[in-house]
């Protein structure tokens, strides 16, 4: 038994979440927004009975609101769904279940070989399109496994090489619009290595060398 349909559809959850975090961040008014509208509520909780609502419901109200600025506003929705307790005493065992973690940690690599036999070649088409589904698999392998006995579990620092190598070759991946994912200051920023080469600095240069091509590309009919 491999689990693959049950990994690929996992991932393509990660997937969705890492795209909906990367454009919550994009959006930097919605804090600011949400924070006047918590003040909003706070001043109806005064005289509640002006605004026509008891105040058990505007109490309601501003702890959804806490909740809705917590697990979504801030870009943490991946982060607090990788990290949340899989465990459940005398009934599931996830962090020490070796069998499920070895085929969480063999569809990573069958994901990575697939992907790294086209992205970056001329036969790529949108391979690319797969790397959140395969970092989001790498990130909660290394989570769930930290949270095992003794936190015996180390990082694979061979795969997170090969990985990051990946990444270089596509460090702008297109999710819609114009929405612009960044792999490797992801993969930096949630696990993050003790590494000069592959930190948040690093991948910002490597991000910057695709945009000079393209503009020195658009450049070419002209010259």
């Amino acid at each position: 038994i491999t689990m693959r349909r049950a990994f690929d559809a996992l991932g393509d959850l990660f997937g969705v979440l890492i795209a909906v975090d990367d454009a919550l961040l994009r959006a930097t008014h919605l804090p600011g927004a949400l924070d006047a509208y918590r003040r909003v509520v706070a001043n109806m909780l005064v005289e509640p009975k002006c605004y026509g609502m008891s105040r058990g419901q505007l109490q309601q109200l501003e702890g959804r609101l806490l909740a809705l600025d917590a697990d979504l506003v801030r870009g943490v929705s991946f982060r607090k769904c990788i990290t949340q307790s899989f465990d459940v005493p005398n009934q599931l065992a996830v962090s020490t279940n070796v069998p499920f973690l070895g085929q969480l940690a063999e569809n990573i690599k069958r994901l990575h070989a697939e992907l790294a036999a086209y992205i970056g070649q001329p036969t790529e088409t949108n391979e690319r399109n797969e790397l959140p589904k395969m970092i989001g698999l790498f990130c909660f392998h290394a989570f769930l496994s930290s949270a095992g006995p003794r936190n015996s579990a180390v990082l694979d620092r061979r795969m997170y090489s090969l990985i990051w190598a990946l990444c270089k070759r596509a460090p702008l991946v297109h999710l819609s619009g114009v929405a612009v994912w960044r792999p490797l200051q992801f993969l930096s920023r949630v696990l993050p290595m003790k590494s000069s080469s592959m930190s948040v600095d690093s991948a910002s240069k490597i991000e910057v060398r695709p945009r000079l091509c393209s503009f020195r590309n658009s450049l070419s009919p002209v010259l």
